[in-house]
């Protein structure tokens, strides 16, 4: 994430996030239903979110399969902050990761993976390597 897209988040609130988030992205809700529910159809036991925002998709996972474990990693600490707040009643099963993608160590195996609008946020110079990983 560039500095200026740290700046946008640092004082956004997960309330503010998602009202600014479905104005800049037409469909933000029907997308967000369509990504849980691919995951909720494949019956993970253990989820990686790469770019967890507020932990709103994620906590459409977590009430829907009872015994799924979720690794959320994000890079804006605003978010991890949301995010921590927003899953709270989850924290045994969630693990969250301030980090970018671009340094994330893959030291488990996830049975599923998915990122919801965080590509963009990438540099462009970045993003093969983030890819191949």
């Amino acid at each position: 994430m560039t500095e200026q897209n740290g700046e946008f988040y640092r004082d956004l609130g997960q309330d503010k996030y998602l009202t600014e988030v479905k104005r800049f992205v037409p469909g933000y809700d029907q997308m967000t239903k369509v990504v849980a529910n691919l995951v909720i159809e494949s019956i993970p036991s253990h989820v990686l979110d790469i770019g967890s925002g507020v932990g709103n998709v994620d906590s459409v996972i977590l009430s829907s399969l009872g015994n799924v474990r979720m690794t959320c990693l994000e890079s804006a600490e605003p978010m991890v902050r949301a995010t921590e707040t927003f899953l709270r009643k989850y924290e045994s099963r969630v693990h969250i990761v301030n980090d970018r993608v671009q340094d994330f160590r893959f030291n488990e195996t996830y049975d599923c993976a998915f990122s919801n609008l965080v590509l963009h946020n990438i540099p462009h110079n970045e993003k093969g390597d983030v890819l191949v990983e």
